[in-house]
């Protein structure tokens, strides 16, 4: 589509954004009323993102080469695939994170036991019974799960393309 000297509308981007980063088959699936309880339980997120379109579209929404379809893909590759791509590293590093955290809490945990099984001559057994019994192992799981949901809202908050991207789930 050739249009000179005119801006990129805030419309067209937005589409276009949904169109590359959200799957037609998850689209489909969603009913009218799946529509609005997402939009009524993300109208933050979905303000961040409205205004992040609006900047992107003062910053970048002139069409140069009378290139309307090519201005808007440009803004794509350019600001929101890297910046959706950040996002779902972080969110994944967030989640590696938990992993690590909840192996290490175990392993700390039956390793404070071995020196039991050394010293004090009680079987495997029961030292894992008493690690869970002193609430060791749940309160390390409890712990690292609270923080990875901190983290995780925290990821979110901070990428206003999450509103789009909480689509794909």
């Amino acid at each position: 589509m050739k249009k000179s000297g005119a801006t990129i509308q805030l419309t067209d981007l937005g589409v276009a954004i949904f169109d590359e980063l959200v799957p037609a088959e998850r689209l489909e699936q969603m009913t009218m009323r799946d529509v609005v309880n997402y939009r009524k339980e993300t109208e933050g997120p979905r303000e961040a993102f409205l205004e992040h379109l609006s900047a992107l579209q003062a910053k970048q929404g002139a069409i140069h080469d009378g290139d309307y379809s090519a201005a808007i893909k440009k803004i794509i590759v350019g600001d929101i695939i890297p910046e959706a791509r950040k996002f779902k590293n972080t969110l994944d590093n967030v989640y590696a994170q938990l992993k690590g955290a909840l192996a290490s809490g175990v392993l700390l945990s039956v390793g404070s036991g071995a020196v039991l099984q050394v010293y004090g001559d009680i079987s495997w057994a029961s030292i894992l019974g008493l690690a869970g019994a002193a609430g060791i192992v749940g309160a390390n799981i409890a712990r690292v799960s609270i923080n990875a949901i901190v983290q995780r809202r925290a990821a979110r908050r901070d990428c206003s393309i999450s509103y789009i991207l909480g689509l794909d789930q």
